[in-house]
């Protein structure tokens, strides 16, 4: 989030939040909305997927010159990447958790 509010003053950067917040449901900072107790290797995984899909925190882009929209564009964007790797998290969790008595519906990350 520190890149996408990045050059935005204090009034607009709390707007992009709350509507991350709101209309996307994603949290910033230390949240209980934020905290996944995943095992090492799983947690190892979502990095890679999100790296993988172009969001790692070292090499993602500079938004302090963009307008608020594109921002919120790639705010929208990455919750629905978010979406989709939270649906495969949820299944190599139950298939780690519970074994052969999990039908999954996914073949885990596609890392």
């Amino acid at each position: 989030m520190k890149r996408v509010v990045e050059g935005l003053d204090n009034k607009t950067r709390n707007q992009l939040i709350a509507e991350a917040q709101d209309e996307f449901g994603l949290y910033s900072g230390n949240t209980m909305f934020n905290l996944r107790q995943l095992p090492t290797d799983i947690h190892d995984k979502l990095h890679k997927a999100l790296n993988k899909a172009g969001y790692d925190p070292k090499k993602m882009q500079s938004f302090a010159k963009a307008d608020y929209a594109t921002r919120k564009a790639f705010l929208q964007q990455f919750a629905k990447v978010l979406g989709d790797i939270d649906n495969q998290l949820f299944e190599e969790v139950m298939t780690k958790t519970h074994g052969s008595n999990w039908v999954s519906k996914f073949k885990g990350l596609e890392i």
